[in-house]
């Protein structure tokens, strides 16, 4: 991959929001009484997490090891 500075790190901002909104739909999850379904949509939710990292932030980090979010 390869992109600019200033792109790069506008993009890293928005993952870093949609993580946060991702976040904060585990605790909401974690009250649905079914354990069946709540597991299904946990193993769903690490899944775009998951996604996100590895397809969309990790090549930017990559490439600018500074907008790595566990620094």
């Amino acid at each position: 991959m390869s992109m600019n500075r200033e792109d790069a790190k506008q993009l890293m901002k928005i993952y870093s929001s949609i993580g946060e909104l991702l976040n904060s739909a585990d605790p909401i999850i974690r009250n649905i009484p079914d354990k069946n379904e709540r597991t299904k949509i946990l193993r769903s939710l690490g899944d775009m997490m998951t996604d996100l990292w590895l397809k969309l932030e990790r090549p930017i980090v990559k490439q600018f090891p500074e907008f790595d979010p566990d620094k």
